[in-house]
Formats: C-alpha cells, sequence, structure tokens
C-alpha cells in the first residue's frame, strides 16, 4: 500500500527523497540513526489540524507518543494544553505538530546530534508540504534542528521570546522552552514565570501576517572613483553647515584595533542617510587611490567625523571612535547613538548584541558576511594585517554598505522604544 503525503499527493518516498537532499549526505539518513529499529512508531507523521497555520516542532516522541502514534499526548503535551486552554487554543486542532527527531530515543534521552541532523531534512519536507505562517520551535532540539545549520549557538537562552522573520520558510520563528521544562521545575517559581511569559509572547504573536523582508542590496551605492569620492564627502560637508542630520557609518579595517603593529588602515567607509540608502568607498583599499588621494579623502573624512552638525550613529560605536581617532586623526564630534548598547539595553543575553545577529531577529537578513569571513581572518604574511584589501573591491564595499545600512535599520527600530528626545532634524528615516 503507498502512504500518501502528509499535507498533499505526494507519496512518503517522495518526501523520504527530498528529506534526503534536504540532510546533506548520501543515502537514507534513517539507516544511519537507526532509532526506528526501536519503536513502536517508527518514523513519526507529524499530526493535528493546524487550523491557526503554526506548525510546531517539539524534540521527540515520548513514551505515550510512540504507543499512538500522535504528538504532544503524554504528561509534558498534557501541561501544555492546560496553559493554552487560558487562550483558547487546543494543541491538535490549532497546531500541525512534528518533532525534531521521529522516532522515540530509548528511555526518553535527548536526542543526539547526529539523530537530528539524520531527521533534518523530514522536518524541512513537512515545512514545505504545510507552508505555516509560524514556526514553533519547542525546546532545544527543535531550534537546533532549525538553526543547527545556520547558526553556531542554538541554547534556548539564546533564542527564546523572539519572533523571527525568517526568509528561507516566509514564517515568523518563535523559539520556547519545551513543556517538559515546565513539568521538571518542580514548582520553581521563576523557572515557571519564564515558561509562561515565553508562552503569552508567543500567543501575542498570532495575529501576525507573514513577514515581508527586505531586500538592501539594491539600496547600497556603491563609487569607487577619486572624484565620485571627493565630490559626495564634499557634499556631505556643505550640508553639515547649513543643518543638523544623523548618519550611521562603518569601517572596514585592517585589524580590530588601529594600534595592532607599526600601521593600520581604514580599508573603505560606508555611510547612510536613511533606511532606503548607504553609500559605500574605498578610502585606503590597497592599490585604489595614490597616497595623495588617499590623504585627501581621509581629510575629508576626518572634518565629518569632527563636524558637530552631523549627527553620528555606528554599531559598537567604541570601534569607529577609536579608528577615526587614530587613523584619521579626528576629534570626534556629534556621537548620537550606539545600536550596540542600545541592543544590549533591551535584551542583555550573551552573544546577542552583535550586527549580525541583530539583523536576522529583527529583519531577517543573514549571511551576507560569509564572503568576507575568510579574509578578515587570514594575514598578510609577516604583517598584523588582514586581507580584506584583496577581496574584491565591490564585494567589499557591498558588505561595509550593508552593515552601514542595517545600523540604521536597527537605530530606527530602537529609536522609537527609547523615545529619545531633541534628535536632529532635517532627514526622513522612513520606516522599516
Amino acid at each position: 500500500m503507498t502512504i500518501k503525503g502528509f499535507f498533499s499527493g505526494k507519496t512518503a518516498k517522495q518526501l523520504i527523497e527530498r528529506s534526503q537532499v534536504y540532510g546533506g549526505s548520501g543515502g537514507d539518513p534513517c539507516t544511519k540513526c537507526g532509532l526506528h529499529k526501536g519503536v513502536i512508531t517508527s518514523k513519526m507523521r507529524p499530526s493535528g489540524e493546524g487550523e491557526l497555520g503554526v506548525l510546531v516542532v517539539g524534540e521527540a516522541p515520548g513514551k505515550t507518543e510512540d504507543e499512538q502514534g500522535v504528538q504532544f499526548i503524554g504528561e509534558a503535551g498534557q501541561l501544555w494544553q492546560e496553559y493554552l486552554n487560558e487562550y483558547g487554543i487546543d494543541i491538535h486542532r490549532d497546531f500541525k505538530l512534528t518533532n525534531a527527531v521521529n522516532c522515540r530515543p530509548p528511555k526518553n534521552r535527548t536526542p543526539s546530534a547526529s539523530e537530528i541532523q539524520c531527521c533534518r531534512g523530514r522536518v524541512r519536507a513537512v515545512m514545505e508540504e504545510f507552508n505555516p505562517k509560524q514556526i514553533w520551535l519547542v525546546g532545544e532540539a527543535a531550534i537546533k534542528s532549525f538553526y543547527g545549520m545556520r547558526f553556531s549557538e542554538c541554547g534556548v537562552g539564546r533564542w527564546h521570546r523572539l519572533c523571527i522573520p525568517d526568509k528561507q520558510t516566509n514564517a515568523w520563528v518563535v523559539p520556547m522552552y519545551h513543556p517538559s521544562f515546565a513539568l521538571r521545575a518542580n514548582n520553581d517559581k521563576n523557572k515557571l514565570s519564564c515558561f509562561e511569559r515565553d508562552l503569552r509572547f508567543a500567543v501575542g504573536c498570532l495575529g501576525l501576517e507573514r513577514p515581508v523582508i527586505a531586500d538592501p542590496v539594491p539600496m547600497v551605492d556603491i563609487i569607487t572613483e577619486y572624484g565620485q569620492v571627493v565630490h559626495y564627502l564634499k557634499w556631505l560637508l556643505n550640508r553639515a553647515h547649513n543643518e543638523k542630520f544623523l548618519m550611521a557609518f562603518d569601517y572596514e579595517c585592517s585589524n580590530l584595533k588601529p594600534f595592532y603593529g607599526e600601521v593600520q588602515y581604514i580599508w573603505s567607509c560606508a555611510i547612510s542617510l536613511g533606511v532606503d540608502n548607504a553609500t559605500a568607498f574605498p578610502v585606503s583599499y590597497t592599490g585604489h587611490f595614490t597616497r595623495q588621494q588617499e590623504a585627501t579623502i581621509t581629510h575629508l573624512l576626518k572634518l565629518i567625523m569632527e563636524h558637530p552638525n552631523i549627527g553620528k550613529i555606528a554599531h559598537n560605536l567604541q570601534f569607529e571612535d577609536l579608528w577615526s581617532r587614530g587613523v584619521l586623526g579626528a576629534k570626534m564630534a556629534g556621537w548620537h547613538w550606539c545600536t550596540m548598547n542600545a541592543a544590549h539595553v533591551l535584551d542583555n543575553r550573551r552573544d546577542f548584541c552583535g550586527l549580525k545577529f541583530q539583523s536576522y531577529i529583527n529583519f531577517g537578513i543573514e549571511g551576507y558576511e560569509k564572503e568576507s569571513k575568510p579574509y578578515m581572518r587570514k594575514m598578510h604574511k609577516g604583517t598584523e594585517l588582514n586581507m580584506l584589501d584583496t577581496m574584491p573591491l565591490d564585494n567589499l564595499l557591498l558588505y561595509n554598505g550593508l552593515d552601514a545600512l542595517l545600523t540604521m535599520w536597527l537605530f530606527n527600530k530602537q529609536r522609537p522604544i527609547f523615545g529619545r528626545k531633541g534628535e536632529p532634524r532635517g532627514i526622513s528615516l522612513g520606516r522599516v
């Protein structure tokens, strides 16, 4: 007998073939995993009607689930239903249910990284078939299943109580603690309160429409000709003589700090004046400008950094301030906002405030740094200089421009939360 696919006319065989593609290695991942050999319900299919358009990814079937072939009907699932009754939600009516691992691990142990990897293809196939508006990742195994190939840190502590626009699935992703966390809390009020707040937050996200993720790449203007760069910088200075305005800026530099080694360089700079634009240009990128041309550009940048009418925004203000002082010789004026510090004030979790992570959890933008990373890690032989100046110039400037633009996006999102008054006028930042 041919078993039909979970949500369409596709056969189970077709879904498993797709799962092998997602699993990333040749052969049947179930054979490599082997969990299916010792269970009652092997390769458990999704259950639930999914009326709210939410796919719940749990960790693994327990004893009761394995016996009856239905997710979230054991002790933890029953407790979760008790919590959700308050919101009028029925797990099996309103959610589509699956697990990071679809066969019960022996004695309900935590699924291993290898088992999660082997079953990842099946989970991704379910996501494709159901096409949910939201994906609730319930427990660490579910978070590892979804993010394990994309992020190195997948602990619940880093991810819970977030509603993330995810471009790959065209859905909001809401990670949270598993109901077994509450089951094992032993009446610990702090743990139970954390679980309840996460659940309240997740339910509060249910009314959201599908996320709309903007493409920032067309918003970055790359200029490489000396005359264009000088014209742009002089235009900024002329504007500053007549009005106050804000700019987010970002450097790509030869090291983390300007005093490593005898000489350090600002390879490029990018400036964003609003949420729909950024301009990126070379500064001391090796071999691009003559020494005199570099001197003119760095002098104009110095004047910009010293101008009090230009409010400066950066992600990790200390970095741009240090390089402006150390390489440009600027006496900085007009510092207005550090988006990293603001992110830390809003949420002070570890490994949380970096621009790349903030760009993903706020705007669904990820992965644009992958090409630049190898150049940052490699060093010019016998020097203290990284090799960003050997990265193709247009690629470096695009990366630089995206950093500046996303810093402006982040500032524009943070600003209303803090309700800061007295900001410079004369610029419309728009909305993201």
